[in-house]
């Protein structure tokens, strides 16, 4: 069978060399993430539900580069911001259970499969974590800089969002590529 007939073989759901579907107990990274990834939602809910009640006035809406607040609006995007997070972590870990569905930078073979769903379970894990904590840090932001705990988060903020997103999956690409 040519590479074309595979692709078309593919597309037609014909895949001449299916992936193995395997069903993996969570490791103990997965729930380490899924522990931290708890906390965090808990402490965005504590700090929005504190700023919600003790912040006077407006709060920052958004912050630039460099961490200051540059547009302000009701304290009610507190408690708006959690919204999409507590769905959108528990989409991660359900998308945990289909893991011969994902692409690979790497080929999937039956010999590689379960080291390479693992990591790819607990990519998704770690982003779940990451995208927790991404809102407390924001809600931080709002709760702190409205109550005047400080002036502005400054770059560290975005310095932050940047490690807590982009680290897993600079950490999974590299398991995954040592682990072909």
């Amino acid at each position: 069978m040519s590479a074309t007939d595979a692709r078309r073989a593919t597309v037609r759901g014909m895949n001449p060399n299916p992936r193995p579907i395997l069903t993996l107990a969570p490791s103990r990274i997965e729930r380490a993430f899924d522990r931290v990834a708890i906390a965090g939602l808990v402490c965005a809910a504590l700090l929005a539900v504190y700023g919600f009640v003790f912040v006077a006035g407006p709060v920052p809406t958004h912050f630039d580069a460099a961490g200051r607040p540059d547009a302000f609006g009701s304290k009610g995007i507190l408690l708006l911001v959690l919204i999409p997070v507590v769905p959108g972590v528990a989409l991660f870990a359900g998308l945990r259970n289909a893991p011969h569905t994902f692409n690979y930078a790497v080929a999937i073979t039956p010999e590689n499969a379960e080291r390479q769903y693992r990591i790819a379970r607990e990519l998704l894990a770690g982003t779940g974590a990451g995208i927790a904590w991404t809102i407390a840090a924001t809600v931080l932001s709002i709760t702190g800089t409205g109550a005047g705990w400080f002036a502005a988060p400054g770059p560290l903020l975005l310095a932050f969002i940047l490690t807590v997103t982009l680290g897993p999956v600079a950490w999974s690409l590299r398991r995954s590529y040592a682990n072909r």
